[in-house]
């Protein structure tokens, strides 16, 4: 992160449904890591295939995709 920000990193499937927020809280200025353990915000372990992520720091936004292998 250029500056400290309030961070929000979610990850969604194809169809655009938001299936887990992996981190939503203020970071401060610096390089950060996340690891996801593949399941939804219930628990449950999803299925190998391509993800969206979306992260939110202050002004900055953007939208990757990943893939999910198993």
């Amino acid at each position: 992160l250029p500056e400290d920000a309030y961070v929000v990193l979610d990850v969604y499937n194809l169809q655009g449904r938001k299936i887990d927020t992996l981190v939503s809280s203020h970071k401060n200025k610096g390089i950060h890591s996340v690891a996801w353990d593949g399941k939804d915000n219930k628990g449950h372990i999803v299925t190998s295939g391509v993800y969206f992520y979306r992260i939110s720091a202050g002004k900055h936004k953007k939208i990757k995709s990943m893939v999910l292998i198993k």
